[in-house]
């Protein structure tokens, strides 16, 4: 976890350090494809199909934007995301 600091931003419109945050919304399956994505480039399929599953929930129920359970299901079909499951 990053430090938080009361230094001036070092970058113009940043909040207090001029660290900048991703946020995301717990029940957004988009969050949870892209961190998929980064977990199968790291090649930690284990964690990459649980970031995969809670995404295909959320897509499944309607939340998200339109194709990211086309998306999904895309991501857990390969091979090593299968074998994880």
């Amino acid at each position: 976890m990053g430090q938080f600091s009361m230094e001036k931003p070092k970058l113009p419109g940043s909040a207090l350090s001029g660290n900048q945050h991703l946020a995301q919304d717990a029940t957004n399956p988009l969050g949870y494809l892209r961190l998929g994505e980064c977990l199968i480039a790291a090649r930690e399929y284990d964690q990459a199909y649980g970031a995969l599953h809670a995404a295909r929930i959320f897509a499944a129920e309607g939340k998200g934007q339109p194709g990211t359970l086309a998306e999904v299901e895309r991501l857990m079909a390969l091979p090593e995301i299968a074998a994880a499951a």
